[in-house]
């Protein structure tokens, strides 16, 4: 179904790391379509992570806290806002990759006359597209995606994860490892513990203990980072090291935690969106998994490392967990994680030698 589309609205109603997994939809998009106008509609509060993406004309926001909180009327008032600003964009295309009600709903509304999306779950929704994609078999979730750009029988490849960082940004940088004495040569790692669900991330005692090997045996600094609900885990694992702790919690915008990134020689984190920062902006990721699906989840592309138990019940369906010390995250040991850092850090650099330079 190829058509001459002038202006196509991509949709992605989710997190941090689920827009910036979208864009390699909207490269493909914009390969196939140069001349189209292209917006992208996601959930205010994850505009950063596409907000100088060349491939983007505009970008449109729906505000939870407006569609959840105030009284009926302003919520109301809220959605027939967006409703009106979508219809009278005359859309052509729209492309759902959210895969939730919400979104189909704004799909149909929109009055394109093609309408692609997904119905894993063979719900209702489906009907309000006319273009329906269920691929089949376990992907990891960019391909998935990809399946819609296919369906539309444009051409696919596998482009990379696009964030773009202003060079303004580098200041910031410059300024922050000032702060903790880090040299401009100097390498150090980045480790961010948080998540969506505290049974998807490491424990706070295991960081601590990683950490500390990290630093006190390899001589490399730590930077710990983090922010919000992630609060009272940065706080304990602070508590739980012996070595000197280098936190920006609650210190970084989206933009600012992807600078620092991109300058650290590794990334060490969970299944959550700082992880997907990481590949996107080209440092080396160990990633944790356990109650996710890293065939799915995991980070984009090679020359990233993940250590995942598959345990019987992995993956979940993310309700809560009953096994204690059984728990998939925590039969994952601060010594197999370090033996990864390591191999890590030799691979990509000189270990012992002062400063530690690139091969």
């Amino acid at each position: 179904m190829q058509g001459n589309f002038k202006k196509v609205l991509i949709i992605k109603l989710r997190y941090i790391g689920d827009v910036l997994l979208t864009t390699p939809v909207i490269r493909c998009v914009r390969e196939n379509l140069p001349d189209a106008y292209i917006s992208v509609l996601v959930n205010k509060g994850t505009e950063d992570t596409i907000l100088y993406n060349p491939d983007i004309n505009e970008i449109l926001l729906i505000d939870r806290g407006k569609v959840k909180g105030g009284n009926v009327l302003s919520r109301m008032l809220s959605q027939l806002r967006l409703i009106l600003d979508i219809r009278k964009k005359m859309f052509d295309l729209v492309i759902d990759l959210t895969d939730g009600d919400r979104a189909a709903i704004l799909s149909y509304i929109s009055g394109a006359k093609v309408r692609v999306g997904f119905n894993s779950e063979n719900k209702i929704r489906g009907r309000l597209y006319n273009l329906v994609v269920r691929p089949e078999g376990i992907r990891h979730i960019v391909d998935y995606q990809l399946e819609a750009v296919s369906a539309l029988g444009l051409k696919i490849d596998r482009p990379e994860l696009v964030l773009n960082i202003p060079e303004e940004y580098d200041a910031y940088v410059k300024e922050t490892l000032k702060g903790f004495n880090i040299d401009e040569d100097e390498p150090y790692v980045i480790i961010h513990p948080g998540g969506r669900w505290w049974f998807k991330c490491w424990p706070p005692e295991s960081y601590a203990g990683l950490i500390d090997r990290i630093q006190g045996e390899l001589g490399i600094k730590v930077v710990i980072t983090g922010g919000g609900k992630e609060e009272k885990v940065v706080e304990k694992i602070i508590s739980f090291m012996k070595t000197k702790p280098y936190s920006l919690l609650n210190k970084t915008t989206i933009l600012q935690l992807a600078s620092i990134i991109k300058r650290a020689c590794l990334f060490v984190g969970n299944d959550n969106g700082p992880m997907h920062i990481s590949v996107a902006v080209g440092t080396p990721v160990i990633a944790l998994f356990g109650s996710s699906d890293p065939r799915v989840w995991g980070p984009w592309g090679a020359n990233h490392t993940i250590i995942y138990k598959s345990v019987e019940c992995s993956p979940c369906r993310h309700t809560g967990c009953d096994k204690g010390e059984s728990n998939c995250m925590k039969v994952i040991s601060v010594e197999e994680v370090m033996k990864e850092v390591w191999k890590r850090l030799q691979r990509g650099y000189l270990i012992n030698q002062t400063p530690l330079q690139r091969f």
